[in-house]
């Protein structure tokens, strides 16, 4: 399992990179209150590609996705966007899952990660 790393992310990028911080300030910022029980995971990646940077996030749900569970990711994202202005582009998936944690896609790495077993999801 791979959690957010920030100094992989400092070697990629360089210590001193103000995206690169900025980013890390502002997703724990945007990301107050918006955890709940039924999120198991919320993976991201993050890119910089000829000076436009782009955001993919997806949420792991213990259920159906609900109307209300896009509704309050989307409320994060303007956030996130509002305070780093991503200018390559913004995706968002949203993703029931019973699969061991082991088995779901992190792509960079987790955001947010709930503690699971194997034998009581909580």
């Amino acid at each position: 399992m791979k959690y957010l790393n920030r100094s992989e992310k400092v070697k990629q990028y360089g210590e001193n990179n103000e995206v690169l911080n900025s980013f890390f300030n502002v997703i724990r910022i945007a990301m107050l209150g918006s955890i709940y029980p039924s999120i198991r995971g919320i993976a991201f990646q993050y890119k910089i590609i000829s000076n436009d940077d782009y955001l993919k996030l997806i949420y792991y749900y213990d259920r159906e996705v609900t109307a209300f569970d896009k509704e309050l990711a989307e409320c994060t994202a303007v956030q996130i966007d509002s305070m780093l202005g991503i200018t390559g582009g913004f995706e968002i998936e949203h993703i029931f899952s019973n699969e061991n944690s082991n088995k779901l896609e992190y792509l960079d790495g987790w955001l947010y990660f709930r503690y699971e077993d194997e034998k009581n999801r909580i």
